[in-house]
């Protein structure tokens, strides 16, 4: 894993941020904490990082505010990893949805959070090159990936697979309709994942 590699963690318990930072310990990668969601927005306008964990609920922030807030501002944010202290549907759904990319409940083996800031690090974010032109990429290297779209009207996710689209997924639309309408949004946002 290169130095460059970079993490932000938002959570207002000092233990929980010592507990992250020895479960990573030996990953080559600087950290930066937050204790609340208003230092930790100002730190993803201000900073470049690699991945972010974020506990939730977000201290002095509701959390689909956090998440609205960086889509409106159509802020470049990485990889987050919401992490819970008990499990709710709701919640996961609100973080899933506005762009977290996962969401983990406490407690869980320190072994599985290395692992996840592993795949954190895979993805890789396209924001600046259009939906077709990642398509294409994809294509041509004869790669599988998986493309996640956020965009104003929702998120859309592409799978591709033995050289074709082989499914689209957006606002319950069938693949055909998806893909075309996804072509034509202006994206807030849009993250590679390569499949081994």
């Amino acid at each position: 894993m290169p130095n460059s590699k970079s993490i932000l963690i938002i959570d207002e318990d000092p233990n929980s941020q010592q507990m992250y930072l020895a479960a990573l310990t030996g990953m080559s990668v600087s950290f930066h904490s937050c204790s609340n969601g208003n230092d930790g927005f100002e730190e993803l306008t201000s900073e470049t990082f690699d991945a972010v964990i974020l506990k939730i609920p977000i201290v002095g922030v509701e959390t689909d505010d956090f998440f609205q807030r960086l889509n409106k501002e159509r802020i470049k944010y990485p990889p987050i990893i919401a992490i819970a202290s008990q499990p709710s549907t709701k919640l996961q759904d609100v973080v899933m949805k506005n762009g977290a990319d996962y969401f983990l409940v406490k407690p869980f083996n320190m072994s599985f959070l290395k692992y996840v800031v592993k795949e954190a690090f895979v993805i890789q974010d396209m924001t600046n090159e259009s939906l077709k032109s990642i398509v294409n990429d994809c294509l041509a290297r004869n790669r599988a990936a998986s493309i996640w779209v956020k965009t104003e009207e929702g998120q859309g996710i592409l799978t591709i697979e033995n050289q074709h689209v082989s499914r689209v997924t957006f606002n319950g639309y069938t693949s055909d309709k998806a893909l075309k309408i996804l072509n034509q949004q202006n994206p807030i946002k849009i993250e590679r994942v390569w499949k081994k």
